[in-house]
């Protein structure tokens, strides 16, 4: 049973990804919106190969790439070079010199100044008072549980509040 619910809160997690960092990354462009459908599907065969090859749940992120002037040309460019640091194994060399305090500190930034922020504002704007006690009641379940437990507390706060009028 931890397996099936620990599957769906990575999957609501991916959604949830997608979701906010398409978005984020897409906004950088200037000019491109995100389709978050395609980033799904991507995301999704990504998963796939990678498990297919032993390795864990790949996820999308925010890239800088999109505020380059031609972002396709320097995601592909970006790929490229990462693929060389792969195939010759580089990777493990260089991630020596990058500490983990830096990467933990980029991602608290990313989620508590960037990502949370952003999506709350979403999520309490242009609604009724019921939409803003399910988007709060989701939100903190999501934060002290998992994504999944979160989702179902959200539907069943919204479905009591259909039901109560």
């Amino acid at each position: 049973m931890n397996v099936i619910r620990g599957a769906l809160a990575l999957a609501c997690l991916t959604i949830g990804a997608n979701i906010a960092f398409g978005n984020i990354t897409a906004s950088m462009t200037g000019k491109y919106e995100a389709n978050i459908d395609h980033l799904t599907i991507y995301s999704g065969l990504a998963d796939a190969v990678s498990s297919i090859f032993g390795g864990g749940p790949v996820e999308a992120i925010i890239s800088a790439t999109g505020a380059a002037p031609n972002p396709l040309t320097s995601g592909v460019l970006m790929m490229g070079i990462m693929a060389v640091i792969l195939i010759f194994g580089l990777l493990p060399k260089i991630s020596k010199y990058i500490p983990g305090h830096s990467v933990h500190g980029f991602l608290f930034i990313l989620g508590a100044i960037v990502t949370v922020p952003t999506n709350a504002a979403l999520a309490f704007s242009g609604g009724t008072p019921q939409d803003y006690v399910v988007a709060a009641t989701a939100m903190t379940v999501t934060a002290a549980n998992d994504p999944f437990i979160g989702l179902l507390v959200g539907l069943v706060v919204k479905y009591i509040f259909v039901f109560v009028g």
